[in-house]
């Protein structure tokens, strides 16, 4: 795939450039807020904003209250999708190597 030149090589890529990017940097958010505090609570407070705003249009939408209330959750649920971003991310590139090239696929949801 990194060396094809097809359209759905390069967006899977890109795809996968931006979840990398993004989850490094939101489980960097601890070193963030010490050197940045008033960065990172104005880049929080929009972005929770936004993700009311979200979850507020479609919990009225779809006539679900219960995507109100378990709002706040999403917050931690990302951190947690990062981290199982970034883990299987790893396993693919650098997990176990075989001597046949044939498709390996990395393990999920491993309770260790």
């Amino acid at each position: 795939m990194w060396g094809s030149t097809r359209r759905i090589a390069l967006e899977t890529q890109l795809v996968m450039s931006e979840g990398f990017v993004v989850s490094v940097l939101l489980l960097m958010l601890p070193i963030w807020f010490y050197f940045f505090p008033k960065t990172v609570m104005t880049w929080l407070t929009i972005d929770g904003g936004f993700m009311l705003l979200s979850a507020t249009v479609v919990s009225f939408r779809h006539k679900r209250w219960d995507i109100l209330l378990y709002m706040p959750t999403y917050f931690a649920l990302r951190f947690v999708d990062s981290y199982l971003f970034l883990k299987g991310f790893h396993e693919a590139f650098f997990g176990p190597k075989s001597e046949k090239l044939s498709w390996q696929s990395s393990a999920r949801y491993k309770l260790n």
